[in-house]
């Protein structure tokens, strides 16, 4: 959910998002039984990223017309009967779908991949990027998909199927550019001499739900090495960091040398991947297409449309931690940051502004006694700016300011979302960000690294980073050079 303090037909179209929620709820409660393979267990350490999750803000009621209360209760009544119906009937289409998509391919090499996930969303999607390079690079052009989890690190910290957080149907039809997924019990029905294995486990997802999936893992005999003797499928990921190295040194080629003649197909995966391979879940993506169409069209009548995206990497951790890294493109002061933009744009350029930034950390930092240094001072008066715009609005109050967060998904009905709310609003605050008419960020940050890059290759050229000399335009033209993130 967002935070606004006008009543507005944002706030009306918020209510019809939990309408849609409820009705793809209804189907999907009955579905999940029949979805399987879901995710690994593995308890890992947890490693610090910030990725925007926020607080809850009560939605106004919606006003009244003057239609008579009995005829539109039965005119909404009818409109809600109409939309489950059609939600239901998409939800079988994609789930019939996706269990053909995810049929393994007789002429595949097959692997599993070994490794886990660790951090944020980005620092995840880094890895993951590099993991598909991995692939080409050993000549594997099919995963099985459950061996490769999300982490909700900053929620439950359990590990989330990938299936259920993105569109592998989607991703599938972009093979052999990209390896696709396959399930493990397709796999298993060709190759009945596997050595993997399956463990049923149960998750409590409330309201008397229950979630089931297959915890899939090797079984290899104590007198065998994973990596040293022949499995089937053969494993993927032999150490921890190989998948995010290989990421690393695909951006640096990028950066120093001529990518498309020494890397040329990783940098055409790259392209795919970020252009439009890699996307949501239908489930999640309505809630993305429904924010959207309220942060388009809620607020003044005006010629401007669309909406600008502002990430504010401005938290204590940043100032604290990360002190000596890339000063020369730290901005901590939000009135700053604001100067900056409004110098940039002086005229309001678009219809509304969602913020991105950890409200949690910063009112957690707001909310210590034994601290008095600078950064916390500086904490206390960037939270009173950031609330001021969200309550006054900017460009004189005629453009709103919402804040990003994983509410939406946390209130949802869906016992599913709701519990992997964090990694699942992760998910939907990225994809905001990615569609906005105007991103402003900041090159100390992977996600606005990532969130630009991704930008830049959909063609959306109106990028920014806020540095201390004014707004950098980082995007002016499409054969402008993927930033490289190196703080």
């Amino acid at each position: 959910m967002m935070r606004s303090t006008k009543t507005s037909t944002f706030t009306k179209l918020l209510l019809c998002i939990s309408f849609s929620i409820a009705a793809i709820n209804v189907f999907f409660v009955h579905s999940t039984k029949n979805i399987s393979h879901f995710m690994q267990n593995v308890d890992q350490q947890q490693h610090i990223d910030v990725d925007s999750t926020q607080e809850n803000q009560r939605i106004k009621p919606v006003e009244t017309t003057d239609i008579p209360v009995e005829t539109k209760h039965v005119q909404e009544t009818s409109k809600q009967v109409k939309n489950i119906e059609q939600q239901q009937k998409e939800e079988k289409n994609y789930d019939q779908q996706l269990e053909d998509t995810l049929q393994h391919l007789p002429s595949a090499n097959t692997a599993f991949h070994t490794g886990i996930m660790i951090a944020g969303l980005c620092n995840q999607y880094m890895k993951f990027i590099g993991l598909m390079f991995l692939s080409f690079m050993e000549k594997r052009d099919e995963i099985i998909e459950e061996s490769f989890t999300w982490k909700d690190t900053y929620g439950t910290n359990e590990y989330v199927s990938h299936k259920m957080l993105f569109d592998v149907v989607h991703w599938n039809t972009f093979y052999p550019t990209l390896p696709r997924f396959a399930s493990f019990e397709s796999y298993q029905e060709a190759h009945p001499d596997t050595n993997l294995q399956s463990e049923i486990k149960t998750i409590d997802i409330g309201k008397n739900e229950t979630f089931n999936y297959d915890k899939v893992s090797y079984n290899v005999p104590p007198e065998k090495k994973l990596f040293e003797n022949v499995m089937i499928p053969e494993p993927i990921g032999r150490h921890p960091m190989q998948a995010k190295n290989k990421y690393k040194e695909f951006v640096r080629t990028q950066e120093k040398s001529n990518v498309t003649k020494y890397l040329p197909r990783q940098y055409e995966m790259y392209k795919t991947i970020l252009k439009s391979a890699w996307r949501p879940h239908p489930y999640l993506q309505q809630i993305i297409n429904e924010i959207i169409h309220s942060l388009e069209n809620d607020g003044e009548n005006t010629t401007e449309s669309g909406y600008m995206t502002l990430h504010l990497r401005v938290e204590p951790d940043m100032g604290r931690e990360n002190a000596r890294i890339c000063t020369q493109y730290r901005m901590m002061n939000v009135t700053q940051i604001m100067q900056q933009i409004y110098q940039q744009f002086p005229e309001k350029p678009v219809n509304s502004v969602l913020i991105v930034f950890s409200r949690a950390l910063m009112e957690a930092e707001a909310q210590r006694t034994n601290v008095k240094d600078e950064i916390h001072t500086l904490n206390a008066y960037n939270l009173q700016v950031i609330n001021k715009l969200i309550q006054k609005g900017m460009w004189g109050g005629s453009v709103k300011v919402v804040e990003a967060g994983s509410d939406i998904v946390e209130n949802s009905s869906n016992g599913f979302y709701k519990r992997y709310s964090n990694i699942a609003g992760s998910i939907v605050n990225f994809f905001l960000a990615v569609q906005s008419k105007i991103f402003i960020g900041t090159q100390i940050s992977t996600y606005s690294t990532l969130v630009m890059n991704s930008r830049l290759f959909r063609e959306n050229l109106q990028n920014y980073f806020y540095v201390p000399e004014g707004l950098k335009w980082m995007t002016p033209s499409i054969d402008s050079k993927p930033h490289w993130f190196q703080c």
